[in-house]
Formats: structure tokens, C-alpha cells, sequence
């Protein structure tokens, strides 16, 4: 006997738990049962306006389905920031954070469009090495393990988000044994003016 025909309404035929599933699938896929949180797009603004960062700058990278990150992307009007061969889900790549090599290969993918896209440069930035985009990479995140722990150990600096702390203007460095940080903990996106002081 299937776990589920314990839940079976004798006369449908459909079991409750997939009328639970059903449900939820349905309710995921609207566009009113997401929201942003009111710093995402003015840090947007400021990363694209002044630090003058380009959407092939900015990545989304998330253990979301492509589904439920499209309709997000086209809600919320966020295309305009990202490109679209800058959007790394686990969907499309096999893996999920926690997991290193989710951020390996976005580092990979990264490195290589960079390299081809200036390959016939005679300036140094189309020799950008792997270590050159490690080091100049972030990852922001609201999740110590999947999200700080696992960039961390790629050598991606994360920047950890805890909206639970009440003060707006939170800001805490981190660092490893040797001194070198290693991430960032902050209350709200825009208090990350301090950290890259522009």
C-alpha cells in the first residue's frame, strides 16, 4: 500500500497529498506570493551608478528553479541589473549550495566569458587570471553555511544579510587566522557603502 492512498479521497481518486502539492505549485507560481525587500533596488542603483558596475558585473547565483527566478526577475523589473548569461541556478548546473563546486563553476564560466570577450585585447584585461576574479568577487547571501561557508571556501569574501537584526546600520567584519576577511555581516544591502567606501 502507497503511503499516499492512506490520504485518498474515495471518491476523486486524488489523494489530499497531491492536492497539497498541487496546491503549492500553484501558489508558487504567482507573482504576488513574492516580494523584495526595500534596499535591493537602491543598492542596485548604487552598484550600477556609482561603483558604475555593468549587469555582466553583477550574477545571480541561487538553489531556485528557473520558474520561480524568471518570474521573480520579471516582477520585480531586476532584468535591467543581470544579464541573462549571468543568472547561475542549481537548476541548470547540477548543484547546489552548499556544495564548492557550485561556486567553481560559476568562477569557471565567469573567467572564460571574460577571457573570450576580450581575447583580442592588447590591454591586460583580457588576461584576467582565476585569481584576479576570486579576489575581486562577493557573494551575498542570507545563509551562513550555504551561502557564506561555501564561497568562503572557494575564496569568494561573502556578505552575509540578517535582516533579523534591528539596527538598519549594522556592519561587522570577519576575518580568518591570518587577518584576511573573509566576510562581512550586515542588517540592510545599503549599509555596504562602508564596505566599498564609494
Amino acid at each position: 500500500m502507497k503511503i499516499e492512498n492512506r490520504y485518498a479521497d474515495n471518491k476523486t481518486g486524488i489523494t489530499i497529498l497531491n492536492q497539497i502539492v498541487t496546491e503549492i505549485l500553484h501558489n508558487f507560481a504567482k507573482n504576488d506570493t513574492y516580494k523584495i525587500y526595500d534596499d535591493l533596488i537602491p543598492f542596485l542603483n548604487y552598484l550600477q551608478n556609482d561603483l558604475k558596475l555593468t549587469n555582466n558585473n553583477l550574477i545571480v547565483s541561487s538553489n531556485a528553479d528557473l520558474k520561480v527566478t524568471n518570474l521573480i526577475m520579471n516582477e520585480f523589473k531586476l532584468n535591467k541589473f543581470f544579464d541573462k548569461n549571468s543568472i547561475y541556478l542549481s537548476y541548470n548546473l547540477n548543484l547546489n549550495k552548499p556544495n564548492p563546486k557550485f561556486f567553481e563553476s560559476i568562477i569557471n564560466n565567469e573567467l572564460m566569458k571574460h577571457n573570450s570577450l576580450h581575447k583580442n585585447s592588447t590591454t591586460t584585461v583580457g588576461n584576467l587570471t582565476k585569481k584576479d576574479l576570486i579576489d575581486g568577487m562577493w557573494h551575498i547571501g542570507d545563509d551562513y553555511e550555504k551561502d557564506i561557508l561555501c564561497c568562503n571556501s572557494v575564496g569568494i569574501k561573502g556578505i552575509l544579510i540578517d535582516r533579523k537584526i534591528k539596527n538598519p546600520n549594522y556592519f561587522k567584519k570577519f576575518y580568518d587566522i591570518n587577518k584576511n576577511l573573509k566576510f562581512v555581516k550586515v542588517s540592510n544591502l545599503l549599509t555596504l557603502k562602508k564596505l566599498f567606501k564609494l
